[in-house]
């Protein structure tokens, strides 16, 4: 079995922020469906970067990542 790397939490805030720019984490939470789930989707494509680690740094539940 492979084991990725994974990304400490400060690795992971910066590569957030990065990937959604000056777009603040609450703005996520009360955003259009359809567009909050495509940003995610970007997201959880990035290696090293868990569901988990996206729902507690964007302060999401871990459900409406996974199924995003």
């Amino acid at each position: 079995m492979e084991r990725t790397n994974r990304l400490t939490d400060e690795e992971a805030k910066e590569i957030i922020k990065k990937a959604i720019g000056n777009l603040a984490t609450t703005q996520l939470q009360s955003m259009e469906k359809e567009i909050r789930d495509e940003i995610l989707r970007k997201l959880k494509a990035i290696e090293g970067l868990s569901i988990r680690q996206i729902a507690r740094i964007i302060v999401l539940n871990f459900n409406v990542v996974a199924k995003a």
